[in-house]
Parts: structure tokens; C-alpha cells; sequence
């Protein structure tokens, strides 16, 4: 049963591919009810004022951090009508480069990501300030390649899109193909999914004063 907020990799090539099942992926997750709810589609993508991405490949350990968020956001919550969550997989900048060319933006957008910063302990989430990445430094925040700082930077200061970053700290990241999360970082998937719903209902009651 899905718990009470009313509120696979993201492929632009159709939306058939939008609607793949997240569930059987991120199984594993603890809590998960086996039952997924409707992901995001490329109508959402272009319509829905607040929309939340997980990024991250699933084949390489923690990296498969924003996917299993999603995974387990999708199968335990019921979103608000107003926002859409996506399973990016590494093709975020992508997505927000085709987000910048459209002239219906959303107003908020959240990036669910894995990282390695100094100072946190494996599995510790944490919000990561965009002004304060500077280009050069983008490495040291992901696994994979994170979203362009320029693209995340025209969306928030030139397009005032609220960009908001949430990222766990990676225990593992395998040199080989390595299925699955490190258990610090799978304990860490509620919690995620938890700061993800304050931060929509916040949001929301937002968006509503503005209307």
C-alpha cells in the first residue's frame, strides 16, 4: 500500500519508453511495495511545473543511487498532479538542454544524484549548491557525468527555474560492471525519498500563493 502524500532509464525517443515499470529494477530497495507509480512522460517532461530527476547508471554500484530514489518514490508515494518524477539515467544534460529550448518550463526541478565530497560519510545526504560548484571541481561531485553547470546555471539565473540538488555520499563505485548499492547508500533511499516530499509540499504551497 502507498503511503499517504498526495503527492529505467529516461529515453526521449518515444513515450512508450517513458512508461517502463520502475519497480522490478530497484527491488532490492527496502520498503518497496513491488507496485509502481506512473512515471514521468515526455508530456510531463514539457508541462508539469515541478519535475524531480534521478541520475545515475545502475550497472555501476552507488551511481544507481537517483534511479533507486526514484524507483522507491515512485512504488511508496502518490505525487501531487503537479509534479512528475524520471528515472534519467546518465542522459540528464540532454533533458535539460532540450528543457532550455522550450518556451513552458517547469518552475522547480530536483536532481537526485551519488557523490564523493570530502568532509561525508558513505551514505550521508546532503544538498549541493550549484553556485557553489565551480566548473572544475564538477568531478569531485559524481560518479558519472553530472549535469552540466552551465546548462543547471542558464536554467536557474537566466530562465528562473529553481534548481535544487540532493546527493548521497557514494561508499562504492566498481571499477567493472557491479549491479546494486553498498548498504549505507541503499539505507539512504527513504531518507531521500523523505526530503524529497517536504521539499514538493513546501514547494506546492508555493506555487499556489503565486497563482
Amino acid at each position: 500500500m502507498k503511503r499517504g502524500f498526495s503527492p529505467r532509464s529516461l529515453r526521449l525517443c518515444g513515450e512508450q519508453a517513458l512508461r517502463t515499470p520502475v519497480s522490478k529494477r530497484n527491488s532490492q530497495i527496502p520498503g518497496g511495495s513491488g507496485i509502481a507509480n506512473r512515471t514521468g512522460t515526455i508530456q510531463d517532461l514539457f508541462t508539469k511545473p515541478v519535475l524531480i530527476f534521478g541520475c545515475g547508471n545502475i550497472l555501476i554500484g552507488d551511481d544507481g543511487f537517483g534511479p533507486a530514489v526514484i524507483g522507491h518514490l515512485l512504488a511508496n508515494f502518490d505525487l501531487p498532479p503537479g509534479v512528475a518524477a524520471f528515472d534519467a539515467g546518465a542522459g540528464i544534460r540532454e533533458i535539460l538542454f532540450d528543457l532550455m529550448l522550450m518556451a513552458h518550463r517547469p518552475k522547480v526541478i530536483f536532481i537526485v544524484d551519488a557523490a564523493f565530497e570530502s568532509g561525508k560519510r558513505p551514505g550521508e545526504i546532503f544538498e549541493i549548491e550549484i553556485a557553489q560548484i565551480a566548473p572544475k571541481k564538477v568531478n569531485d561531485f559524481s560518479l558519472h557525468m553530472f549535469p552540466s553547470i552551465n546548462l543547471l546555471n542558464d536554467l536557474q539565473n537566466g530562465a528562473g527555474v529553481k534548481i535544487r540538488v540532493l546527493a548521497v555520499q557514494a561508499e562504492k563505485m566498481p571499477d567493472k560492471i557491479e549491479q546494486g548499492l553498498s548498504d549505507s547508500v541503499k539505507a539512504a533511499v527513504p531518507g531521500a525519498c523523505e526530503w524529497l516530499l517536504r521539499r514538493i509540499e513546501e514547494t506546492s504551497a508555493v506555487l499556489e500563493e503565486l497563482q
